[in-house]
C-alpha cells in the first residue's frame, strides 16, 4: 500500500518540471497549487478511502492534543528550527556531493525569485497563500498525516516512521542544496504530530516557516533589508548550538504535556 501510494504521488509531482516559462510566472503559481493538490491531496483521498479503517481515524481523533501549551510549545519549537535550518542550508551547500546539481538548483533559484517579485500588499498576501498556506496544508496532510502512520504501521516503529518521513519530505521537493534543513524540518514537524496527534499543529508551524521566506522576501525588495546579511548573522555558532538545545527542550516539554493531558483524559481502569 506504501508502495502504490509513494509511486503515485511521485509520478504526479514530477509534473512539476513542466511549468511555464517567466512570461507567465504569476499564472504558474496557480499551477503551482494545483499540482500540491493532485500530488499531495487526492493519494490521500484514495489512500484513507480504500485503506483506512473508520477504527483508525477515529482513534487519532481521541488521542488528539490542542491546547494552548502545545500550540505555544510546538510553535516555539519551530521558530528554534529556522535558526538551525539556516544553518544545515549554509553546511548543506559545503558537501561536495552536491556539486553536479548546482546547474540545476540555479535554474530553480531563478524561477523562484520571479515567483517571488512582490511590488505591492496584495501580492505579498498572494503568494503567503500559494507559497504558505497551500503547500503547508496539502504537504502535511500528506507527510504526516498520512504517510507516517503508514510507515508506523508498517515498521512497527514510531521514530523510524518519523525519519523515513522526513527523509522522503525532504527528497520530495527535488531540491538538493536544501535537503539538510528540510531533513531537520521533516524530524521537527514529525515529532510534533508524533506527540500532539494533531496534523493541524505541524500545518501552523510549516506555515510559519513559509511565511518567514515569503516576508523576508518582500522586505528585502520594499526596503534596505538584505536576507543574506541576516543569514549570515544568523550562522553564529553560539546562536545556532543554542536554537538546537531550546528546540529539544521545547520538544520534550511538549511530549511532557502532551503525555500528562492524555493520563488525565484517558485514566486506568
Amino acid at each position: 500500500m506504501i508502495c502504490c501510494f509513494f509511486t503515485f504521488s511521485f509520478s504526479v509531482s514530477l509534473l512539476l518540471s513542466l511549468l511555464p516559462s517567466e512570461a507567465s510566472y504569476q499564472s504558474s503559481k496557480l499551477l503551482l497549487s494545483f499540482y500540491s493538490v493532485i500530488s499531495f491531496l487526492l493519494p490521500v483521498l484514495i489512500v484513507r478511502k480504500l485503506f483506512w479503517s473508520k477504527n483508525s481515524l477515529s482513534n487519532c481523533k481521541n488521542k488528539r492534543q490542542w491546547n494552548l501549551w502545545v500550540i505555544v510549545f510546538s510553535i516555539s519549537a519551530m521558530i528554534c528550527t529556522i535558526v538551525v535550518m539556516n544553518w544545515l542550508g549554509h553546511l548543506n551547500l559545503q558537501l561536495p556531493i552536491w556539486s553536479s546539481l548546482k546547474e540545476a538548483e540555479i535554474q530553480g533559484q531563478e524561477k523562484l525569485q520571479l515567483y517571488m517579485k512582490m511590488d505591492s500588499l496584495k501580492l505579498l498576501f498572494y503568494n503567503l497563500l500559494i507559497f504558505s498556506f497551500v503547500p503547508s496544508f496539502c504537504e502535511e496532510v500528506f507527510f504526516r498525516g498520512t504517510m507516517q502512520p503508514l510507515w508506523e504501521e508498517s515498521t512497527g516503529s514510531k521514530w523510524l516512521s518519523v525519519l523515513i518521513t522526513a527523509a522522503i519530505f525532504s527528497f520530495f521537493h527535488f531540491q538538493f542544496f536544501g535537503f539538510l534543513p528540510r531533513l531537520f524540518a521533516g524530524l521537527v514537524l514529525g515529532t510534533i504530530f508524533l506527540f500532539s496527534k494533531n496534523i493541524a499543529l505541524p500545518i501552523i508551524c510549516h506555515f510559519i516557516y513559509n511565511s518567514s521566506i515569503v516576508v523576508l522576501g518582500y522586505t528585502e525588495q520594499q526596503t534596505t533589508f538584505k536576507t543574506s546579511v541576516f543569514q549570515q548573522q544568523l550562522l553564529n555558532p553560539y546562536l545556532v548550538l543554542s536554537s538546537i538545545v531550546l528546540t529539544i527542550i521545547l520538544l520534550l516539554q511538549l511530549r511532557k504535556i502532551t503525555l500528562r493531558r492524555f493520563v488525565l483524559n484517558h485514566p486506568a481502569d
